[in-house]
Formats: C-alpha cells, sequence, structure tokens
C-alpha cells in the first residue's frame, strides 16, 4: 500500500468556514429576532374544544349562528342541531351527506371531547365466532373516561356500559360509533338546553383535536417568517455548496470505499490531502475486514434477539389475553351461570401454564448467567439413570408408551448434579411424549465409551423434521411454526446448558434411515 502525502489540516479549512457562516447566521437571526418583536403585537390564544362550554350562553338564546364553528373545528367544519324529535333547526358549515338522524343514530355518536380516541378490534373467541371490539377514551373536565362495546358480525351488542337503548345497531349506526361514518372528519354531538326549556342536540362536524385560531394568526408574520427561512436556507445552501467542494475528493474517495466494503471489495485508493482524512484512509482498509466479521455477528445476535422478544412476547401474549377476556367477561355477566364454570376452568389452566411458562423463562436466564454453576458430587450414573427411570415408568405407561432399559450392573461414577440432570432428562422424555403418538417406544441405553458414559434416549416415533434438526437446540425453537402447541422452545436448550454444565455434551443423532428421534449424551466419567 502506497503511503499517502500530507497536505495541510482539515481543521484549519472547516475553521475559516465556520467563522464565516457564524457571522452570516448571527446577522440573520437578529434580524429575524427584530423583524418579529416589531411584528407580533399581541398574542392570540387558541380555543381549545373542551371550551365549548363557554358558548352555552350562545346555545341557550339560540343565537345559533354566533356559535364560532372555525375556532372550535377545523376549517371545513360544521354543526347540525336537532330538537328533541330530532328535526333539524339549525345548520351552518360542512354540507352533510345525509339530512337527518334519528334518536338511536343519535345515541351512537361520541359525545363532544377533545380528541377522543376510538379503537376497532377484530376478536374471535374461542368458538371461532368473530365479534368487534370498539374502545372509546376521552377526556372530558380533566378525567379520563373510556367505555367498551362488543358488537357480533350482525352488529348485535354482545356488550355495552348502558348507553345505549338498543340490542342491534343498523350500519350506519355502528359507523357512528366506530367514528368511521366519514374518513375526512369525526362526528360528535353536544347536548343542551335553552332559556324556555326546550332540549336540543348539536352535532358537530369536523377535527376537534386539530382547531383553529380563526383569524389569530397575522398574515404579515407568516410572509416574514417564510421569507426568513428562505433567506436562511439560501445562506446555509450555499455554505454547504462551498464547503462540499473544498472536501468533495476525499469524501467521495471515502463513499467509494464503504461501498467496496459493501459490496465485500476490499480495494484500496491512494489519496493526497488533509492529515485527518490521511489517517482515515492509512486504517480503514485494516479494518475492513474486523468490520465486515462485526456486522455479521451483529445482524446475527440482532435476528436472534428479535426472534426471542417476539417468541417470548406471543408465548406469554396469548394466554395472558385469554384470562383478561374471560375475567372481564365474568366480571360483566356476559357469560351465562351454568358456563361459568367452565370458563373458570380455562383460566386456571392458562394461568397455569403461564406460571410454568413464567418459571422456564426464569430457569433459562437463570442457566445463561454467567455465574451460573450445578453442584457437582461423585454419583453413581448407573444408579441414577436406573433410578429416573423407574420414576417415569408410571407415567410412561398411563400415556401408553413402551419403554426399553438397556442400563449395566456396574458401577460408574460420574460428578452429577442429580436434580439439575433429571430435569434435562425430564424435557428429553416430555418432548418424545408431546410430539410422539400412543404405542411408541421410547428407549434409554448407557455404555462405557472411551472412558466416558454414552447414554442414548431414543424413539421410534414421527422424528424431527429435517429443517428443524440443525437449529434443535436453539432456544424458543418450536416443532409447530404457529406456536401452538404450548411448547415454550426451551426444553432442548435448558437441557443442553445442563449436559454442557457437566463437562458434557448432547447431539442429535442421526435418523433418517430408522426413523424417530435420538439423543446423544456424552459425560466424563469421576
Amino acid at each position: 500500500m502506497r503511503k499517502s502525502n500530507e497536505r495541510g489540516s482539515v481543521f484549519t479549512l472547516l475553521l475559516r468556514n465556520y467563522v464565516l457562516l457564524t457571522l452570516f447566521l448571527l446577522l440573520f437571526l437578529t434580524a429575524l429576532f427584530i423583524g418579529l418583536l416589531q411584528n407580533m403585537k399581541i398574542i392570540v390564544g387558541k380555543i381549545e374544544p373542551s371550551q365549548i362550554f363557554q358558548y352555552r350562553d350562545i346555545l341557550a338564546q339560540r343565537q345559533f349562528e354566533d356559535f364560532p364553528i372555525k375556532q372550535t373545528l377545523s376549517a371545513d367544519g360544521g354543526i347540525l342541531i336537532v330538537d328533541d324529535q330530532c328535526k333539524p333547526v339549525y345548520q351552518n358549515g360542512k354540507a352533510l351527506p345525509v339530512s337527518s338522524f334519528d334518536k338511536n343514530d343519535i345515541a351512537c355518536i361520541p359525545e363532544y371531547s377533545l380528541a377522543p380516541e376510538i379503537t376497532t378490534n377484530e376478536i374471535t373467541t374461542a368458538d371461532g365466532q368473530r365479534q368487534v371490539s370498539i374502545s372509546i377514551s376521552e377526556t372530558r373536565d380533566g378525567k379520563a373516561e373510556s367505555r367498551i362495546y362488543i358488537l357480533d358480525r350482525n352488529n348485535t351488542i354482545l356488550y355495552q356500559p348502558g348507553d345505549l337503548p338498543m340490542d342491534t345497531l343498523t350500519e350506519r349506526q355502528a359507523r357512528l360509533l366506530s367514528d368511521s361514518f366519514a374518513p375526512d372528519y369525526s362526528i360528535q354531538k353536544h347536548s343542551f338546553r335553552t332559556a324556555d326549556g326546550k332540549d336540543y342536540t348539536m352535532l358537530l362536524f369536523g377535527d376537534p383535536a386539530r382547531p383553529e385560531t380563526a383569524e389569530s394568526l397575522v398574515h404579515s408574520i407568516l410572509v416574514f417568517i417564510s421569507l426568513c427561512f428562505l433567506v436562511y436556507c439560501v445562506i446555509t445552501l450555499a455554505f454547504v455548496v462551498f464547503l462540499k467542494k473544498k472536501i468533495n475528493e476525499p469524501l467521495n474517495l471515502l463513499c467509494l470505499e464503504l461501498n467496496n466494503f459493501e459490496s465485500g471489495e476490499s480495494k484500496y485508493t491512494s489519496y493526497c490531502g488533509p492529515k485527518e482524512f490521511v489517517k482515515i484512509f492509512d486504517s480503514f482498509y485494516s479494518l475492513s475486514q474486523r468490520l465486515r466479521q462485526s456486522e455479521e455477528e451483529r445482524k446475527k445476535l440482532e435476528a436472534g434477539r428479535q426472534k426471542m422478544l417476539a417468541d417470548i412476547s406471543h408465548d406469554l401474549r396469548t394466554p395472558i389475553s385469554v384470562v383478561q377476556g374471560y375475567a372481564k367477561a365474568l366480571c360483566d355477566g356476559v357469560i351465562p351461570i351454568e358456563q361459568q364454570p367452565q370458563y373458570l376452568e380455562i383460566i386456571e389452566q392458562k394461568a397455569s401454564g403461564l406460571n410454568d411458562l413464567i418459571n422456564t423463562f426464569y430457569e433459562y436466564s437463570k442457566m445463561d448467567h454467567p455465574d451460573y454453576a450445578l453442584k457437582l458430587v461423585p454419583s453413581d450414573i448407573c444408579n441414577t439413570l436406573r433410578d429416573y427411570v423407574a420414576d417415569r415408568y408410571a407415567e410412561l405407561e398411563l400415556a401408553e408408551f413402551l419403554i426399553e432399559v438397556d442400563i449395566p450392573e456396574k458401577h460408574i461414577s460420574c460428578a452429577l448434579d442429580i436434580m439439575a440432570l433429571r430435569r434435562g432428562l425430564d424435557n428429553l422424555v416430555n418432548n418424545s411424549i408431546r410430539h410422539n403418538p400412543r404405542g411408541t417406544t421410547l428407549s434409554v441405553s448407557l455404555m462405557l465409551d472411551s472412558g466416558k458414559v454414552r447414554i442414548v434416549i431414543s424413539d421410534n416415533g414421527s422424528g424431527i423434521p429435517a429443517e428443524l434438526r440443525k437449529s434443535i437446540f436453539t432456544p424458543f425453537v418450536v416443532g409447530d411454526a404457529s406456536r401452538s402447541n404450548h411448547g415454550s422452545g426451551l426444553g432442548l436448550s435448558i437441557t443442553k446448558k445442563i449436559i454442557e454444565a457437566h463437562g458434557g455434551s448432547i447431539t442429535l443423532l442421526n435418523s433418517e434411515t430408522s426413523g424417530g428421534t435420538a439423543f446423544e449424551i456424552l459425560l466424563p466419567t469421576k
């Protein structure tokens, strides 16, 4: 690699131009500040939609034409006032696609509030029925309020807080309730009483979350600010072009090197210029290989982290959603009394499964800690394995599994943490029971091979798909891509950590010809 020549310093180049740019910007900002002080004489505050109650006297005196539409709604907003019989008595502003609303329609329109949040979600019940959940959250008088409505596919109301008089909604009423009546504006209502004791309802059409100030901004100030911004952009652009011309060559060369690095090429281009850039070019080539390796490792770690978070979120969200939904339904009295024990049993099952899942996550994270260590004591591996098979025999027989055992009648000493080892063996046996049909034969054998204990746990079941065999010990890998078999995907990962903490190894043996699944565990002898 040819040594590049240093010529001057980029610091002096940037310093000169920075001083000039600073002087120009100071003059510009000074002129802007003086102009704003001279033009902005008053500050006109915005009228928030929550201040509609300030106009109750106007409404009470039936002076509807004096109601400030543009201040409380968007520029193209409008109002429609109807009496207690839902007959229109006044309209101003936006032209509406419909001319009338009945009482049930008006009951579905949300009350006037500041920026209400209306969320519509489709949900599927345990029996496969599709339902729609409409959640309305709004802030009135400084207090947050929330209401939930649940409709079936025919817009029949399954659950509501009790403010709707009907049991089934029309298509228009469902759209009014979910704030989907029109794509470009919202509809809200405000009830009031006039001085003569008559009740009216005002329907407001617009976007109350973005009220306009209605002549609160002075046109000359807007023009002045726009011109100042344009001048600022021109000055900045001129200096950017000037600086770009000065340092264009090193930046282009550096960009070329980065592009070569991204495309996998490691070509070095010599450069003669400021010493700071020379040092960058001299060191870039030697660092490119390490940067490429670091980027590959980072992508693998990031992909693994995102997958782990997604899997944990899925495994936790599913039972929590079921428990939360059923508990809410029970509290609201939606579930008939004769079906409540069934729902409570499902809640208990989901909560128990969630507890087991959290315990598994905790156990895995504990094993992943650098300070994790087993309490190893010299033990007879033959007796330990024989006792384990005996303890699981009744369970295997109940699952209608056949079991074959080949453990020699002799003493082989290994350094073992018996409880941890049994936990690792449990994961292997439980996987076999979970993923294989009844009548499967589970085989457990132990032998001494080249100074190491070789344990093989196998079955003649359905086996492991080929696409999962290489990643079977990776955390959160499950046989069902939809993760619907309620497995956390951590069992084999935990087993691998336990075996490795014993100084051994575990391998998935090739069973393409014989079928089934076979795991080989190698442990050092004491």
